[in-house]
């Protein structure tokens, strides 16, 4: 796998071809193995990627609504897996996904995925993002191919 290099909430719009930049918080550098982008429609796409880090390694993927990031999905897990809400407050913290595999966190994130664009985006703090509505079956359909795409290499790693 070609190693990539991500910052927290603004990727290298060298390296993702224009993609997304900080809402809140520090900006510090975190390796990714692999990623893919998925095009939802204009203005939004799904980021999904394989990431290595000393907290645990696997799948995930971040939301972005006009370059910025809303959520972020580390399936890491255990203890380990969580997920970020970006831009409703100055609060990023990690969410923890509670004791399951890393497959189990990957079936259950399109719940999460659909809380954040039903909920959240009418409550960020960028207008341009404010009034960004997405469409749930095309968020469904990007869903889908990102969900496949994570799912692959925890079998290919025999991972769980």
């Amino acid at each position: 796998m070609i190693r990539r290099i991500v910052a927290s909430g603004l990727i290298d719009r060298l390296r993702l071809h224009g993609v997304a930049r900080p809402v809140v918080g520090p900006v510090y550098w975190r390796p990714l193995e692999d990623f893919e982008i998925i095009t939802i429609e204009r203005n939004a796409y799904l980021v999904a990627f394989w990431k290595d880090l000393d907290n645990g390694r696997g799948p995930g993927f971040s939301l972005y609504v006009h370059n910025y990031e809303i959520l972020r999905y580390d399936c890491l897990g255990e203890d380990e897996g969580h997920y970020h809400f970006y831009g409703v407050s100055d609060n990023s913290h990690a969410m923890p996904l509670g004791n399951a595999t890393r497959k189990q966190q990957v079936e259950g994130s399109f719940n999460v995925l659909l809380t954040v664009c039903l909920k959240y985006l009418p409550e960020h703090t960028v207008p341009i993002v404010r009034t960004f509505r997405l469409d749930s079956k095309k968020v469904e359909q990007a869903y889908e191919r990102a969900r496949q795409w994570m799912l692959e290499p925890l079998s290919r790693e025999n991972l769980q």
